[in-house]
């Protein structure tokens, strides 16, 4: 059994480390700032397709990022430190190096993005107006923001008509739509 004992030598270690995840804006989730010795046993749960960022100052040694198999190194700073930026896809810990020294690590767990699922409540029905009546359920993991109805006819483009989504944000919503086609050439 070898022994890896931890060093605490002036000058080697980083003077200053920041980083933070940003999560994917149609999230609505904010940003995470990761500490280095953060609990170890209960990971980070990141969207996929977040960004994370980190700036490294003083230290020694060309600083890299790995998650999972992949290797990133930092770039140099402007003002004489370093830095990455990476998109994450996947891997369980984020490990941050400097030299040939573990700086940080973090486990991770990326979440990924469910697709958004949307259905007839009951089969559409018309009036006596020419009004197509709409009931709609629809879910989408992050929230609803934004739903439309697509209709094809035979040999024609598609007829787009947007609907309004009231309580935007909501994970699960259901929609009731009367969509007039009397004056459409199809109706």
């Amino acid at each position: 059994k070898g022994l890896n004992p931890p060093l605490a030598l002036p000058g080697l270690g980083p003077d200053a480390l920041e980083a933070w995840i940003t999560p994917p804006s149609y999230t609505g989730l904010p940003p995470q700032v990761l500490r280095p010795g953060q609990d170890r046993n209960k990971p980070l749960t990141v969207a996929e397709g977040s960004t994370l960022k980190a700036v490294l100052a003083g230290g020694w040694g060309r600083a890299s990022l790995r998650l999972g198999d992949q290797s990133i190194p930092f770039q140099d700073d402007n003002d004489g430190g370093q830095r990455v930026e990476a998109v994450l896809g996947s891997g369980d810990t984020l490990v941050l190096r400097q030299g040939w020294r573990e700086v940080a690590s973090w486990p991770v767990t990326i979440i990924r993005d469910a697709l958004p699922s949307i259905a007839f409540a009951v089969t559409p029905t018309a009036d006596e107006r020419g009004r197509l009546h709409v009931t709609l359920e629809a879910s989408d993991d992050y929230g609803l923001t934004k739903a439309w109805i697509e209709i094809e006819g035979p040999d024609k483009p598609v007829l787009n008509h947007d609907i309004q989504v009231a309580g935007g944000g909501r994970k699960s919503l259901t929609l009731v739509h009367r969509l007039d086609m009397a004056a459409h050439e199809w109706a």
